[in-house]
């Protein structure tokens, strides 16, 4: 039988730092919460437009690579889903960009979550169909959706009001 190994210091530390690190960010995105909604609501905004853009690098940068990938309709997706995410935040009551009147941030809210739940609808349905038509279909496809639907916001305003 082996004598056992000595555990390496870092293998404790990190978890450890990891963990703290996580704590001491959530201890203080509560507290700005509580003090500056509207820059606590930007940066969790941020966060979710970097992850959903981060989505669609990877999936660009890896189609030459894997060209039966479907990942190419989530990457395409995900980048309407961080355009609309962008109009929703800067649409938000406080930030001054459009009249407060209004609920732009509500219905443009709705509108991106609709267009990612499209998106992994898609996804899920034309997996095993996948060609180059049906990629430059959804490649259209999924911008002109959330196009139109900003535009029964901002321009003929028909899209129901969200509270």
């Amino acid at each position: 039988m082996l004598p056992p190994t000595p555990r390496d210091e870092s293998s404790i530390v990190h978890p450890i730092r990891t963990a703290l690190v996580i704590l001491v960010s959530g201890v203080a995105l509560y507290l700005l919460s509580r003090y500056r909604y509207l820059l606590f609501h930007s940066l969790a905004e941020i966060f979710s437009i970097t992850i959903a853009a981060g989505v669609f690098v990877v999936a660009w940068n890896t189609r030459r690579y894997n060209a039966e990938s479907s990942l190419f309709y989530i990457g395409a997706g995900y980048l309407c889903v961080a355009f609309l995410d962008v109009m929703h935040t800067i649409s938000y009551a406080g930030m001054g960009v459009f009249p407060d009147d209004r609920f732009y941030a509500n219905q443009i809210w709705i509108v991106s979550r609709a267009t990612e739940a499209l998106t992994l609808l898609v996804f899920l349905g034309i997996v095993r169909r996948r060609s180059r038509t049906t990629d430059r279909i959804v490649a259209l496809t999924l911008p002109l959706v959330a196009a139109a639907a900003v535009f029964t916001i901002f321009v003929v305003p028909v899209f129901p009001a969200c509270f």
